[in-house]
């Protein structure tokens, strides 16, 4: 540990389900402890061991949580020497391979956005849940930078597009974010969901088993065949309330944190999506349908703006509640 001439070394390097641990030590006596989930991000903890080269046996202990890593080393025959360190966000993302290898996406220097390998016309990996809603508002807000002679006209496409943008993200964050909670070791109530999202006329044991056989077959849990099978549409508030309610515990909008009025103006939002897709790219006012009781809201740069905040904070809010959650 202490022989700067041992060159680098990896001391431990564990991966279980979506976490990676690693350990390793460099040539200048650095101590890195890193740690990385969907959930949390990848952070990293170095100690410079160098005030301990005279210590005979060295104690290593690593922490961590939701809100932070830690690294601490300790001369075991002398314990008023010891050293610590709190982790920071890397300034790089691993991630977790199907075949349980580690990827690394970015460095210092170099962003990386909206990353996703295919192989063998598969998916190997994606992007998580929580940078893929990252992603999503740097796209729109690199669109609401454009500028046109057309004017108020392109104001409204550019909104109507960051509008179908937002709930996309919305939707693609709660599907990611359900199959994720699982993969990092959070129990899923895969009882309790399928009682709620299979119909009534395949409300049997026979469907069921098959959906078990499925997943025993593929490797996979029965909560991500019925995701697969699109039995939950995460774009409809209500069903994506239901789900993690039913699957993880999670209560909408108690354990969000978010005041009604986000809520009202979130389900504002989803509608505006469905009229832009169905109806026309066109509409100007969100609430049309209400001008006999409400001053008009227009479609522009500045609701975007409002919008990204409400669905920003909506999902900072379901996220943290998904972070109180721990494996079972």
């Amino acid at each position: 540990m202490l022989d700067a001439n041992s060159g680098n070394l990896s001391l431990i390097k564990v991966v279980t389900g979506s976490h990676i641990y690693l350990l390793e030590r460099d040539p200048q006596l650095n101590l890195r402890f890193t740690h990385s989930s969907p959930s949390t991000g990848t952070r990293s903890a170095i100690l410079d061991l160098k005030s301990l080269e005279s210590s005979e046996v060295i104690g290593i202990d690593l922490t961590w949580s939701p809100e932070k890593i830690c690294l601490y080393a300790t001369d075991v025959h002398d314990p008023d020497r010891h050293i610590a360190v709190e982790g920071t966000l890397a300034p790089y993302q691993l991630q977790v391979c199907p075949d349980g290898s580690i990827m690394t996406l970015g460095d210092e220097g170099v962003q990386v956005m909206g990353t996703r390998v295919i192989v063998g016309g598969k998916p190997l990996v994606n992007t998580t849940a929580i940078n893929t809603w990252r992603d999503t508002v740097t796209s729109i807000e690199i669109l609401l930078k454009g500028s046109s002679p057309d004017g108020y006209i392109f104001d409204t496409i550019c909104c109507c597009l960051s509008i179908a943008m937002l709930i996309t993200g919305f939707e693609t964050y709660g599907k990611r974010r359900f199959l994720e909670l699982e993969e990092e070791g959070i129990h899923a109530n895969f009882e309790e969901l399928a009682k709620k999202f299979i119909s009534r006329k395949d409300q049997d044991n026979v469907l069921r088993e098959k959906i078990a056989q499925e997943a025993k077959t593929s490797g996979i849990s029965p909560s991500k065949i019925l995701v697969d099978r699109k039995n939950i549409n995460f774009q409809n508030y209500e069903r994506c309330k239901l789900a993690f309610n039913k699957c993880y515990g999670i209560k909408f909008p108690e354990d969000l944190g978010v005041p009604n009025e986000t809520l009202e103006e979130l389900r504002r939002i989803i509608h505006a999506r469905h009229q832009i897709i169905h109806v026309s790219p066109l509409i100007g006012v969100l609430n049309e349908d209400r001008l006999a009781t409400e001053k008009p809201i227009f479609f522009n740069k500045e609701y975007t703006k409002h919008a990204i905040d409400v669905l920003d904070g909506f999902i900072q809010g379901l996220h943290s509640a998904t972070l109180k959650l721990r494996p079972t």
